[in-house]
């Protein structure tokens, strides 16, 4: 038996059927050093209400950090996690994202987590190698990352 909760939004004076959705995290291919990116596929008929809010790492470690914060791992304003100079330990650790709902505040960790695959670059060189950082300064620290665009 298949139940929908009908949700009154006072605020707006619409209403929204609540949906049963999943999450998902698929494997990420990625050569070591270079840059890994992790998305948090989210189902169309949701995804102008969801957000992601974090990344968990191994179901202990959960990822929050932005820019501001260097280090490996950055969350993206799109959500997606960037994972930085990616080695082949990399490999055996388990990413799943966690979501909250904008309008009924439920929240949702993915079914499935993603892998990185890692292959091993022989040539020690960066294979898609960044000439355009962008820098941000926090607490007299400089940090590269990236430019994407």
């Amino acid at each position: 038996m298949f139940v929908q909760t009908i949700v009154y939004l006072s605020n707006t004076g619409q209403t929204l059927v609540k949906q049963v959705y999943e999450v998902q995290v698929y494997d990420d291919y990625v050569i070591q050093g270079n840059t890994a990116v992790l998305k948090c596929h989210i189902p169309s008929f949701v995804v102008d209400y969801v957000v992601v809010t974090s990344w968990v790492r191994d179901m202990a470690f959960n990822i929050h950090t932005t820019v501001e914060t260097g280090g490996q791992y950055m969350m993206m304003p799109t959500g997606e996690l960037h994972i930085r100079d990616v080695t082949i330990t990399e490999s055996y650790k388990n990413y799943r994202c966690k979501t909250t709902h904008r309008l009924t505040g439920e929240t949702k960790l993915s079914s499935t987590f993603g892998k990185l695959i890692v292959t091993v670059n022989n040539f020690r060189q960066k294979i898609f190698p960044f000439s355009v950082y962008f820098t941000v300064e926090k607490n007299n620290r400089k940090l590269k990352w990236p430019n994407f665009e």
